[in-house]
């Protein structure tokens, strides 16, 4: 029972880490995972937690590239950016229309806005 108990705790207090982006899009906020290290070929995964068809974008802050995605409710789509030396990358919600969302590689799992 204990070692149970112990179990449960530890992975409650268990950090989210990948070697991609991970982007959830629910109604009211974004969650995000990042990976520890940069990549040369970066994968972003954005997953559609709404019930509604969700539009955005995927850029670098200097707008070298710009990929437009558009995924159904409750699924997920999944990019290749290659050669990300180009700055940081930014999520642009379109449609249902949020705030940008700026990919930081080695922080921990973060939300937009902030944890309510």
């Amino acid at each position: 029972m204990l070692f149970l108990s112990f179990f449960f705790v530890s992975s409650i207090f268990a950090s989210e880490k990948g070697e991609s982006f991970i982007i959830r899009s629910f109604d009211d906020h974004i969650q995000v995972i990042a990976p520890q290290k940069y990549y040369p070929d970066q994968t972003v995964v954005i997953e559609n937690k709404t019930l509604i068809r969700l539009i955005g974008k995927l850029q670098t802050k200097d707008l070298e590239q710009v990929r437009h995605i558009a995924i159904e409710p409750g699924k997920y789509q999944s990019l290749k950016i290659p050669n990300q030396n180009k700055g940081p990358l930014v999520f642009i919600h379109l449609s249902p229309s949020f705030q940008e969302v700026e990919l930081r590689i080695g922080q921990e799992a973060y939300e937009i806005p902030p944890k309510r």
